[in-house]
């Protein structure tokens, strides 16, 4: 990020409240390093029994990118109407926080689903004991 992305006037507030570069370019890159291994959790180890299982750590990532990418929206959305200019990048936070909102309920069923196909699976397996 250019070290000026939040001295934007519509990013004041965001600014004000503590965040700058440096928080946000953190923030981004510990999120995503918990995505890649929530999918390789997902796709190795992911038996249930390793916690915190993939499918809940994606889940918790994606609530708070679209916390992020809301509060983004929300901030260029409010500017929009006191300055009456409104930001083109607007309907890119927006999309961006609709679309990580529904990755957060995905990999909620994912969680919920691989729990019940594990509970079946243990249950099949002791029957046949």
């Amino acid at each position: 990020m250019p070290g000026d992305t939040m001295e934007r006037a519509a990013l004041k507030p965001i600014a004000e409240v503590g965040f700058n570069e440096g928080n946000m370019a953190f923030f981004f890159g510990a999120v995503g390093v918990l995505r890649v291994t929530a999918l390789w959790l997902n796709g190795h180890i992911n038996n249930g029994i390793t916690k915190p299982n993939g499918a809940n750590v994606r889940a918790v990532c994606s609530a708070l990118g679209a916390l992020v990418m809301g509060q983004l929206t929300l901030a260029l959305v409010v500017d929009a109407f006191t300055a009456e200019a409104p930001s083109f990048v607007i309907p890119v936070f927006g999309t961006l926080t609709i679309f990580e909102a529904i990755s957060c309920y995905v990999a909620r069923l994912d969680a919920v689903d691989r729990r019940s196909r594990l509970g079946r699976a243990l249950a099949a397996l002791e029957r046949v004991k």
